[in-house]
């Protein structure tokens, strides 16, 4: 069973096919693991609805199956949980599985004669919680708990990688890739997930994080002493704290360097504003790019490969998120 495409597959599969393997997986989610969801469950009896009925993404809004809201899950996390019976584990498993590829159902089951013990951690990798994590709450206040499956993880870490190649890619720096991630350390993807992205692609991950844990002047003098050129942050504190603190010091960085905004969109007037600001630091050449990510999407990520680009959906099996572009006119 595919988790994710490869950068050349991504390239070459046809967008008929990448639908065909999301429309599998969406079945096979909402027929295997939905049942075993509080709020699916509950949704689905409400409207009197079989799980099997779902054929396709648009099956949702033909059969009159609302969305459920982001609001929602914040005030009733506990009701997304998949919880399921360990003695239904395996055979949840194996259907979500057949439903998309037969090889992948016939694997398991021949590990269930092979190879039991390794069958039972992959089964326990898919369904129990590894690691929680939180939406940041910046609007709220409220942040909300996210859990993350071990598989999840070994995922994201493969499309991290992924993620690492298209945009150093367009990015070839003279000498190494020391990376510094300038995102607050806490308990949600951002740092976590460039954490990762940074272990994987960089020659030097300083390990670093903002928001107090490391003070900004301190940050900026590590920046110097490393030549770091691929720093990953929020763009209103690479705009208005640490590219500030860094003139001030009067710092001198690489002449190529990377800057990658997260968490909040940033907007071509920010993107310019950071390169002007790191030109005062020597950087003749600085690609400023933008990410969206969520820790609601988990192993999910969509950046861009160069600005202006758009954002690419680099995991489409992980989420099916369509998107639309909006045109409205002014008044």
């Amino acid at each position: 069973m595919k988790e994710y495409l490869t950068i050349q597959q991504l390239k070459t599969i046809s967008w008929e096919t990448i639908e065909k393997l999301q429309q599998q997986r969406f079945r096979a989610t909402a027929r295997y693991l939905l049942p075993h969801v509080k709020a699916y469950r509950d949704l689905f009896k409400n409207y009197n609805i079989d799980f099997y009925k779902i054929e396709k993404v648009e099956d949702w809004k033909k059969l009159g199956l609302p969305l459920l809201k982001k609001a929602h899950y914040k005030e009733h996390p506990e009701d997304f949980v998949l919880k399921i019976h360990p003695s239904q584990a395996f055979t949840a498993y194996e259907n979500f599985l057949q439903e998309q590829e037969s090889a992948a159902a016939i694997a398991i089951m021949i590990r269930a004669l092979t190879a039991k013990r390794k069958l039972k951690q992959q089964v326990k990798d898919f369904f129990m919680p590894k690691m929680p994590a939180f939406s940041a709450g910046t609007e709220s206040g409220k942040p909300t708990p996210v859990f993350i499956t071990a598989k999840q993880k070994q995922t994201m870490a493969k499309i991290l990688e992924i993620t690492g190649e298209l945009i150093t890619a367009n990015f070839k720096p003279d000498g190494m890739l020391v990376g510094m991630n300038l995102f607050p350390y806490a308990p949600h993807l951002g740092w976590h997930a460039v954490h990762t992205a940074l272990d994987k692609t960089a020659d030097l991950n300083l390990c670093t994080a903002a928001g107090g844990a490391i003070p900004t002047e301190r940050l900026v003098e590590m920046a110097e002493a490393f030549q770091a050129n691929i720093f990953a942050g929020m763009s209103t504190y690479l705009r208005n704290r640490w590219l500030d603190v860094a003139v001030q010091k009067r710092i001198k960085l690489p002449e190529k360097a990377l800057f990658v905004n997260g968490a909040d969109k940033m907007y071509e007037p920010e993107r310019q504003k950071i390169a002007e600001l790191a030109k005062k630091l020597g950087v003749k050449h600085a690609v400023v790019l933008d990410f969206f990510g969520a820790s609601e999407l988990k192993e999910d990520l969509m950046p861009e490969c160069a600005p202006g680009t758009g954002f690419h959906h680099i995991a489409p099996l992980s989420n099916i998120i369509r998107t639309v572009k909006a045109e409205g006119t002014a008044k």
